[in-house]
Order: structure tokens, then C-alpha cells, then sequence
């Protein structure tokens, strides 16, 4: 094939193009849209430049083509954009249940994670950090060395 000038994978810029078009024309998956949309997904997340250089041409070229972000399917079989969709590695929390957008189990979470999707536990870390100074003083008792040595 590649001496017929065909290769072996499409190109990013193609695969996020179908699917900004999928999430355009109807954000609702089912059945066979929702195995392409998870296959499209996997195929974009293996088919991405591993160089931040090139990575970067790659999203400049899809913001070029007026898509707002790469889509991924989640399991409320829409597509969303990968920046407000969760992977769900807490299934011990109840957090989980309170996000809205979580990956689709159909999608590995390292493809998600390639095309921007969010860890619950990364969501959990940020907001452990985000409590501002002076906050959780009412929560226990303050320790410390005041005395001079």
C-alpha cells in the first residue's frame, strides 16, 4: 500500500475533523456512532505526534479548522469536549458520581488522557490544593516550633 501512496493510518487533523463533525451534526451516540466514535478516539490518541513540537501543529491545524477542542464519547453517550470529560480512576469516591462527563468504558483511559481528558484523582489533587490559606484553621490544631532554640 505505501507504495501506492497509501498509509497505514489517517491523519489526526482527519480523525478530530469527523469527529467535530460527528459532535456537530448530533452529540447523541448510539449503537454503531458510538462504536466509531470510541474507535475514532483510539485511533486519534494512537495516531497523535509524541513530539510537543509537532503536537502543536497538529491542534493548531484543528483550531483552524473551527473545532472547538477533540471530542471524546462519554457514558452518557454524547460526545463532549476532552477537557471537560473525567476518567474515571476513583471508583471508590463519590465524586464520580457528582461529574458529569465521564470518559466511555469503551475508551482506554490512556487514550483519553492523550487527547486531554482529566483524572477524577488529578481533579481531586487540584482541589486539595486549590483551599485557600487560613481555610481548614478551624480544623484541627495548628503544630509547629514556636519557641526559639
Amino acid at each position: 500500500l505505501a507504495e501506492a501512496g497509501v498509509s497505514e493510518r489517517l491523519p489526526p487533523l482527519s480523525i478530530a475533523v469527523a469527529l467535530g463533525e460527528m459532535a456537530a451534526a448530533n452529540p447523541q451516540l448510539k449503537g454503531k456512532r458510538l462504536t466509531l466514535a470510541a474507535n475514532l478516539v483510539q485511533e486519534l490518541a494512537g495516531a497523535l505526534p509524541t513530539e510537543k513540537r509537532e503536537l502543536a501543529a497538529v491542534m493548531g491545524a484543528i483550531e483552524v479548522h473551527h473545532i472547538a477542542g477533540l471530542f471524546v464519547p462519554t457514558t452518557l453517550k454524547k460526545l463532549e469536549r476532552a477537557a471537560h470529560v473525567f476518567i474515571n480512576d476513583a471508583e471508590w469516591t463519590t465524586e464520580a458520581e457528582d461529574m458529569r462527563h465521564l470518559l466511555h468504558e469503551s475508551v482506554p483511559p490512556g487514550a483519553g488522557t492523550a487527547l486531554g481528558c482529566t483524572s477524577i484523582r488529578a481533579e481531586l489533587a487540584r482541589a486539595c490544593e486549590d483551599i485557600p490559606s487560613g481555610a481548614g484553621a478551624d480544623i484541627g490544631e495548628e503544630f509547629g516550633q514556636r519557641e526559639k532554640l
